[in-house]
């Protein structure tokens, strides 16, 4: 077996069970902050090797006239390992692309 492979069918649904519980503890809080403020909202979620061509197949697949992606902003060697999947999004898509870098604060996971 290779370097990732899944071993069984039941490690595979177990994986996929697990993405699915990451994306509702995500999803779930940010539709209802949105929809607090009176904006619909439709939630995906798709997974693949490449998180920036899915966030493109996506935006097209809903006919998305824009694409607004946050950014952590990441420089230096940590931007170099782990790349910049809006910068990807930027790069390749289409679709206009809006991107917005938090305050360093509200980055960090506080929000006062």
């Amino acid at each position: 077996m290779g370097v990732g492979a899944v071993a069984s069918a039941d490690a595979a649904r177990a994986i996929a069970g697990q993405q699915a519980d990451a994306s509702r503890g995500v999803l779930d809080p940010a539709q209802a902050r949105v929809e607090a403020h009176g904006v619909a909202c439709t939630r995906v979620a798709r997974s693949g090797d490449e998180p920036w061509s899915q966030i493109i197949a996506a935006a097209q697949d809903h006919g998305c006239d824009l694409v607004f992606m946050a950014s952590h902003g990441r420089r230096g060697v940590q931007a170099l390992l782990l790349g910049s999947q809006a910068k990807k999004v930027l790069t390749h898509s289409s679709i206009p692309v809006l991107v917005y870098r938090p305050p360093v604060a509200f980055a960090e996971g506080t929000t006062h």
